[in-house]
């Protein structure tokens, strides 16, 4: 019964820090391209016009892609330059930092530019541009072959005190017919500096087996006491 008491300290805790971060919204995406805009989904994929979007379900890998626009389209009359846009939002990490990296690579027809801007929004807001993780302009200047760009990737250090959102944007300009393709990535991942209240959960779990373990000596040394010397 005793060895089981160390157990029963580190139980609690667990269970009181997987409790303080349950029934949070799930991640939510929203897309625009052009004049057509999705409705919020959690199903983690959106496609329309040649642009696929994907979400993380789970959040807190950097080798995860939280939030990444994979594009193969062309520019049309109406739409020059074309816009694209891509968030999400209800994004949480067990830390109150994370760490945010983000990267694009692509190719551009002739005589096509795009640009490229990724946000962290700490207040959720879907589409929120608070503060500017990475950005970049690309151009083909020739008019006879297509060039291919890249952006390395770009890490940035967030404070955060809740749910917060991410945010691509993309436009594309060019001739009528023009192409671009790209693949945009954002990854999110908690830095290694634990909430307050973690802290504290963790705190009461260790003080819980820090108190077992006295018990226990002081119960071994009483049997010890109370046992009869041998022959």
């Amino acid at each position: 019964m005793m060895r089981a008491l160390p157990k029963v300290g580190l139980l609690a805790a667990m269970t009181a820090f997987a409790a303080s971060h349950a029934g949070a919204a799930p991640p939510t995406l929203e897309f625009e391209d052009g004049l057509v805009a999705s409705v919020p989904v959690t199903s983690g994929t959106i496609s329309f016009g040649g642009v696929t979007v994907n979400g993380a379900p789970v959040v807190g890998s950097a080798t995860q892609d939280v939030l990444q626009v994979n594009g193969n389209t062309s520019i049309g009359g109406l739409f020059n330059p074309l816009s694209i846009s891509a968030t999400e939002f209800n994004l949480a990490l067990l830390g109150t930092t994370a760490q945010v990296s983000a990267g694009i690579t692509g190719t551009l027809s002739p005589m096509t530019t795009l640009s490229w801007s990724v946000y962290l929004d700490p207040n959720n807001n879907p589409l929120g541009t608070a503060d500017l993780i990475a950005s970049g302009s690309f151009s083909d200047p020739s008019d006879l072959v297509s060039v291919g760009f890249f952006q390395p990737l770009v890490s940035v250090a967030e404070s955060l005190d809740g749910p917060f959102s991410l945010t691509t944007l993309l436009s594309i300009a060019g001739d009528p017919g023009a192409t671009a393709t790209f693949d945009s990535s954002v990854t999110a991942d908690a830095a290694d500096v634990p909430e307050p209240g973690s802290l504290a959960l963790l705190g009461v779990g260790l003080a819980a087996l820090g108190l077992v373990q006295p018990v226990r000596r002081r119960v071994s040394r009483a049997v010890w006491r109370a046992t009869p010397a041998g022959p």
